[in-house]
């Protein structure tokens, strides 16, 4: 027996419509629209009695509390049995807080540059991480001479929460640097299939010298 024609019709609509639907499903698993990459979001920077910190907010055009906040600060002094003092710093990365608003984003990566100011004209001091923290922590060294940075971040993280990185600058010669340059970038994304996905940098002075008279 033939069948109606209207029975492919709408045999077809409904194929077309289950496809429509699928490509719409995985476009949604991303987060965004696809090429459009993620949303700049501004940090706001403050100066605290040790250090520097950037909050950032959630959404633009939102007085709800932010997502999180990056921040460097000076813990003080180490004599090393070599001689001569050893500057402590803490580079905090911290996405998540009390509210709801804040703990629906989780960390994707982060990266920290640390390094002497632009005008500076001793020799860049050595830094390292110590002690390393944990294994998914990647350190390098960008630059030479009077011009070498140290760049540490987490490629994956995955998960809100606070992370710290303990660094240690050791000066080549003389005292520790009055300043130093501090910089930070962090992508951070809400789970599930309409999750927002954020970019935030933030670039300034450490103030060293103020730091340690505090």
């Amino acid at each position: 027996m033939p069948s109606d024609p209207s029975d492919g019709r709408s045999r077809r609509r409904l194929l077309a419509g289950l496809g429509t639907g699928l490509v719409a499903g995985l476009g949604g698993c991303a987060g965004r629209v696809p090429g459009a990459g993620p949303a700049r979001v501004e940090s706001v920077e403050s100066r605290t009695d040790r250090g520097i910190r950037w909050d950032y907010p959630p959404r633009p055009d939102s007085d709800r509390d932010g997502i999180g906040y990056a921040a460097a600060t000076v813990r003080g002094l180490r004599e090393r049995a070599a001689g001569g003092p050893a500057l402590r710093l803490v580079l905090n990365s911290t996405v998540g807080g009390p509210t709801d608003e804040r703990t629906d984003y989780r960390a994707d990566w982060f990266r920290f540059r640390v390094g002497p100011v632009p005008s500076a004209a001793d020799p860049a001091p050595r830094m390292r991480v110590q002690p390393p923290p944990w294994p998914g922590l990647r350190v390098r060294y960008d630059g030479e001479g009077r011009r070498r940075w140290l760049v540490v971040g987490a490629p994956e993280v995955g998960a809100d929460g606070t992370i710290t990185v303990p660094v240690v600058v050791l000066p080549t010669d003389g005292p520790v640097p009055d300043r130093l340059r501090c910089s930070f970038t962090v992508q951070v994304s809400q789970p599930g299939p309409a999750g927002r996905t954020v970019r935030v940098t933030g670039d300034a002075t450490l103030d060293v010298a103020g730091a340690l008279d505090r």
